[in-house]
């Protein structure tokens, strides 16, 4: 067996020895799937095992960010816009910290077209097999319950026409948003990228097209409104920590601490808009939650009960 199969085979093992009890088996479903048999030999002999997917590399620490390659197929892609363009793309709108629709002045921030495929809840396709499978592979590789994840949404970036996403954050204490599953539903050569200015990246080998370690996060202070992401998404800054687009691709990044306070602006991130036309950014996003979908945010209550905004110093 390659080195490189022995490899994957062995995080797998790391990563189920570092578990709880209770949630070995659902890793455990998780790790052999990505081995498929090479059935391309042309011989009768055994063929050896072809990894279908990357188990997470961390790319930065603070956030905590993770990437995972080929998390889906090319084929499992394409269906899934399929169900997105049947289920009517519309102009994406912007939840605000206190987990309310902003208005229409900050809604120009954002420019895409989105559908939410729900499995919980009213929206989309309601028992959808292929939602479904979506929703448990994208809640494994982050290692939380499907149940506590909203609506799956299929977000499109029109290429060549300033499509992006600025600068945000996905969470807040009313929130409750612990985690981000992103993927990549197409690849796109020019821009889209997503972008995080002053996330903590890791130093060393990272994966094809992720790139920069991050910005002094002091160029912040004084700072009180989120600056434009064009000079980041340019090319001329290889500072600022970017994932680019690739199919399959999964970006599984915690807005909150381990201990859930809500981290600082280092976890502002935003997409680049796609820069040619005809090169559409797809992506699919299930936020999970540290609660039910469908429960009480019980650690909001109890904070505003004791008056604590339970985050980290936001130059921190």
């Amino acid at each position: 067996m390659h080195r490189s199969h022995l490899t994957a085979l062995a995080v797998c093992a790391c990563l189920l020895s570092l578990l709880p009890l209770a949630a070995v088996g659902q890793a455990a479903s998780v790790c052999p799937t990505g081995l498929e048999p090479d059935t391309s030999t042309a011989n009768n002999s055994t063929p050896p095992l072809r990894p279908q997917w990357s188990p997470p590399v961390q790319v930065a620490s603070a956030p905590r960010i993770y990437v995972a390659d080929n998390l889906f197929t090319k084929e499992e892609c394409e269906e899934l816009i399929s169900l997105g363009l049947q289920n009517g793309m519309r102009e994406a709108g912007i939840m605000g910290g206190d987990a309310g629709k902003k208005d229409n002045a900050a809604r120009r921030s954002r420019r895409s077209l989105t559908t939410t495929l729900g499995v919980h809840g009213k929206d989309g396709a309601e028992g959808n097999e292929v939602v479904a499978m979506w929703r448990e592979r994208m809640s494994r590789v982050a290692l939380l319950p499907e149940s506590h994840a909203e609506a799956l949404a299929v977000t499109q970036y029109v290429g060549g026409d300033n499509h992006k996403y600025e600068l945000h954050f996905d969470s807040s204490l009313q929130v409750g948003r612990v985690a981000t599953v992103l993927v990549f539903l197409r690849d796109v050569h020019d821009g889209g990228e997503l972008l995080f200015p002053w996330a903590k990246g890791i130093t060393g080998e990272l994966p094809e097209g992720v790139s920069g370690t991050g910005r002094d996060i002091m160029e912040l202070e004084g700072v009180n409104k989120e600056p434009p992401i064009a000079p980041y998404c340019a090319d001329g800054d290889e500072t600022s920590v970017k994932i680019a687009p690739r199919v399959g691709r999964a970006a599984i990044f915690f807005t909150h601490m381990p201990d859930l306070r809500r981290e600082g602006y280092r976890a502002m991130h935003a997409g680049c808009p796609p820069r040619k036309k005809g090169e559409d950014k797809w992506i699919a996003q299930l936020f999970i939650k540290w609660h039910d979908a469908n429960g009480a945010n019980a650690l909001a209550q109890i904070m505003q009960a004791v008056n604590q905004p339970w985050r980290a110093e936001l130059l921190q």
